[in-house]
């Protein structure tokens, strides 16, 4: 287990920190290419050499958005033979895609100049955070874990960016630069981004709370989501609503929706989630971001919990203030860091990671 801050000079020279990161912290490196088929393009795959999954990175520009940017994939294998999109098993989104549709998938947005990080990795996944300005920029490779037995699970693979639009910038304030906790993708049509979960059948099935509209901002879908930033259909309707995301009971203070807006860009809160008292000092509480399935097809399950990954608010309590970017939160032995989603400064849009 390992954690690591500290800056890069560009897109690919965080790549190559990374990389230097993850081989010396359990990954077994399987390709490093610099400038395929271009200067930008650099493709890293590694595997983990005590789970034996397979994830990769590969570097890019987009000359019209002036985009330095980074698209992230998972595998089942790895074939030294085989072009990029033509290993084994990978996962959807290219940047360089044929159509439209394709090009969407699991994207983080990067930069030609200097760029602030956080690394973690275990043995059973991989996350990260690049600021950039005034924006956090979110990612995870590697395993979930599953609510099912190894034998029923085999292989729980999430690969999941901030954003489904392969040329966004750092900077954007849209709805769509999201995050871990939050996950929201470009039309209500599309099957693609900003993160994927590898289903117990084998399927790479997308994950996204809601989609971008320019209207009021997002509109939420079914599918599959991530709690507690969305929450399970219990009713018929086809679409999220408010009687869906009853929170403890039923009564309008409860309301998760009061907490998490489900529309807006990026929302107004009714109610606040506060911290809870103690006479050491407030406690923030945090949630596990639990990926699942709500009138989904072809599944409706839960497929388990990111590992260390969890949402917090950012309301202050009795004793203690609001919690805000980088700040570190404690809980016996365990250290978690906070970051915003993207460049979204409102309570409802902090995660916390843990340091391991």
């Amino acid at each position: 287990m390992a954690w690591q801050t500290g800056t890069s000079t560009d897109h690919q020279d965080l790549l190559a920190d990374l990389r230097t990161f993850l081989l010396a912290n359990g990954y077994t490196s399987d390709r490093y290419d610099l400038a395929v088929n271009d200067a930008e393009n650099d493709e890293m795959i590694v595997h983990s050499t005590s789970e034996d999954f397979y994830i990769g990175i590969r570097t890019f520009f987009n000359s019209s958005a002036n985009a330095y940017n980074w698209e992230l994939a998972g595998f089942t294998g790895y074939a030294a033979g085989n072009t990029w999109e033509n290993q084994p098993g990978i996962s959807p989104g290219r940047y360089d895609g044929l159509t439209t549709a394709l090009k969407y998938g699991a994207y983080v947005p990067a930069s030609s100049g200097t760029i602030t990080y956080w690394f973690s990795a275990t043995g059973r996944r991989v996350y990260g955070v690049l600021k950039i300005g005034t924006s956090y920029l979110s990612f995870y490779l590697g395993f979930l874990n599953p609510f099912a037995a190894a034998s029923e699970y085999p292989y729980p693979l999430y690969i999941a960016g901030c954003t489904a639009q392969f040329d966004r910038l750092p900077n954007s304030g849209n709805i769509g630069l999201s995050g871990l906790a939050d996950p929201i993708t470009m039309l209500s049509n599309s099957n693609n981004g900003p993160a994927f979960v590898r289903s117990p059948a084998g399927l790479w099935l997308p994950v996204r709370n809601s989609f971008e509209t320019t209207v009021n901002g997002r509109t939420l879908i079914s599918g599959r989501g991530v709690w507690p930033c969305n929450s399970p259909i219990i009713n018929t309707t086809t679409v999220p609503d408010d009687a869906d995301r009853l929170w403890i009971e039923s009564v309008a203070t409860r309301d998760w929706t009061q907490v998490i807006p489900n529309s807006g860009n990026p929302g107004t809160e009714v109610a606040k989630l506060y911290k809870s008292d103690d006479s050491g000092g407030d406690l923030v509480k945090r949630f596990p971001l639990t990926i699942w399935g709500f009138n989904a097809n072809p599944e409706s399950q839960i497929y388990g919990e990111l590992d260390g990954v969890f949402w917090v608010s950012a309301a202050p309590g009795q004793v203690d203030g609001a919690v805000t970017s980088e700040d570190t939160l404690t809980d016996g032995a365990s250290t978690f860091h906070v970051f915003a989603q993207g460049n979204r400064s409102s309570d409802f849009n902090l995660q916390a990671i843990e340091e391991v």
